[in-house]
């Protein structure tokens, strides 16, 4: 049995990535309650101190020659253990890390005031509510926490990805929504030709899609962003456009 993982930065496209490999007819993805592929999730509804023995029980279970997960840094697994123990490692990240963050913030939002589980499978799509300020200190502290903690994480971790990750390879959501979308290194993983159309429109205005969020606001966040993250030489450069996207001097 092959065994793979998928991780990366959240609200990146990981999902519909391994929602396309579970249709494989030689692939069991393991699943979880809301259809998120993430078992070992650090939100579910129980969480086992020792994930090991439900992770060798799911591995037992699986009588086809792929069996993989979708696990990010910070959940119930270590990454680093899984990889030690024979797990291939897809990471997919957006590049527009903005869009990411707006994204999870938004469904948590929704998630906290509406109860509404559901908020995260179309974060794309919502709006937020009733926000009216120009600048970063002037954001209620609950969500000006969210932001903070979002950003750094998905800054950190995509420069990992890039950087420390072994026996990882990167798809990038730009190119996974692109018409008829493969990937040698997937295809050559499954033995076959893996094709991803997500019929995904990711063509919206960022500064009007979230229309509540002014150029001055963003400005202000790209500001305290630049001041207080170190950013080392080797990072690629889009982590490094990413912190200064709306930065307006």
């Amino acid at each position: 049995m092959n065994k793979f993982l998928i991780t990366g930065i959240p609200r990146s496209g990981t999902t519909i990535f391994a929602r396309t490999l579970s249709q494989l007819d030689d692939v069991d993805m393991a699943n979880d309650d809301h259809d998120f592929f993430e078992p070992f999730k650090l939100m579910s509804s129980t969480l086992d101190l020792n994930s090991l023995p439900r992770l060798k029980k799911l591995e037992d279970s699986c009588k086809l020659n792929y069996f993989g997960f979708k696990c990010f840094p910070g959940d119930l697994l270590d990454l680093t253990m899984l990889r030690l123990n024979g797990y291939k490692t897809f990471a997919v990240i957006r590049k527009d890390i903005w869009k990411s963050i707006f994204s999870h913030a938004i469904a948590r939002t929704k998630l906290f005031r509406d109860n509404d589980s559901s908020a995260f499978g179309a974060s794309s799509k919502l709006y937020t509510q009733g926000l009216s300020v120009s600048t970063i200190e002037d954001l209620p502290l609950p969500l000006l926490r969210m932001f903070n903690d979002s950003f750094f994480a998905r800054i950190k971790h995509a420069y990992e990805f890039e950087t420390q990750y072994e026996n990882t390879d990167i798809i990038y959501f730009e190119d996974l929504i692109k018409p008829n979308a493969s990937f040698e290194c997937v295809n050559n993983y499954f033995n076959k030709e893996v094709i991803f159309n997500l019929d995904y429109d990711d063509s919206d205005d960022f500064t009007s899609y979230y229309n509540n969020f002014s150029p001055e606001l963003l400005s202000s966040m790209c500001e305290h962003f630049m001041r207080t993250v170190k950013v080392p030489n080797d990072c690629p450069h889009y982590i490094i456009n990413s912190i200064s996207k709306y930065y307006k001097e």
